[in-house]
């Protein structure tokens, strides 16, 4: 039974990632789009302040109250929850998740911003790190963090011409431009590391040397592993809840990324691990030889 066939039975679901990344993002957009829409915000708690972004604190808390949640998307690594007649945004940085609730629970420690609906049940944003950022914006209001966020990996316009462009005069790795969020967006840490190995790229190759063709084939590349680990339900998920026992399945499928002293799955020298862009990076001495 799929994932989202089983989580109808289950009142309760956490969504839990360590840095999650596009493919992560997209399973939580999923997931709380089975459980919490079209629910009608009744109020909410926020206990650490920072995590509210825009606007301030008791403008946010007001302006929800009466908001049903009409859609659940994603732009990159943000969540957007399309509203009433407001836009809220969500981004998890390095360890925020959320847990759904059909009744009133007891408050996790660190369940910093919490929604409750007026069927009683509830939406945690838990956060160990406090890193997470929400803005919330008007209908008619542009929404300004995401202007400058690049284009999905699946976009039409995503071509080698425009990474070409962006290339130009960039004395900077690969490794630092597809981690760059205003090219492509939603690509991090883990599936950068994948995406260079079976593109055979050294991560330290200088963005503005790179062919046309090689452009091509990162794209190719890039929408092939996402989309495989989103089919899987990503990387980083730790768990769902223990009954449910559902976690991202990706792990399985990596060739290089936390793999350092493995043998490489094509040519079986020994996968290692340097720091590029200040990322741990794995990657095969043979298969990706710097040039």
């Amino acid at each position: 039974m799929s994932l989202y066939n089983q989580m109808d039975r289950f009142p309760k679901i956490g969504m839990v990632f360590r840095m999650p990344e596009l493919p992560e993002v997209e399973t939580v957009v999923r997931t709380l789009k089975k459980l919490v829409l079209n629910k009608e915000i009744e109020s909410v708690d926020v206990y650490w302040d920072n995590i509210i972004a825009t606007p301030q604190l008791e403008a946010f808390k007001q302006a929800v109250i009466g908001q049903k949640i009409i859609d659940i998307s994603r732009r990159g690594k943000y969540i957007i929850f399309n509203l009433t007649s407001k836009t809220l945004i969500s981004h998890l940085r390095m360890e925020g998740k959320y847990f759904v609730y059909d009744n009133d629970v007891k408050k996790d420690k660190h369940s910093h911003v919490i929604f409750k609906f007026s069927d009683n049940g509830q939406l945690h944003y838990n956060d160990t790190r406090k890193f997470g950022k929400m803005y919330l914006y008007d209908e008619s209001e542009a929404l300004k963090i995401l202007a400058n966020v690049g284009l999905e990996p699946w976009d039409k316009n995503l071509k080698a011409t425009y990474l070409k462009r962006k290339a130009k005069n960039r004395r900077i790795t690969i490794k630092q431009f597809l981690l760059d969020q205003s090219v492509i967006s939603g690509i991090g840490n883990i599936y950068v590391n994948e995406i260079l190995f079976l593109t055979n790229l050294h991560p330290e190759t200088i963005v503005n040397t790179i062919s046309t063709l090689k452009f091509n084939q990162i794209i190719t590349t890039t929408q092939a592993v996402l989309q495989e680990a989103i089919d899987q339900g990503g990387t980083t998920i730790r768990s769902y809840t223990s009954s449910l026992g559902v976690s991202g399945l990706f792990q399985q499928s990596l060739n290089v990324h936390n793999l350092a002293g493995s043998p490489c799955p094509v040519c079986s020298s020994e996968i290692i691990k340097i720091t590029v862009a200040q990322r741990g990076t794995y990657l095969c001495p043979s298969c990706q030889r710097k040039k």
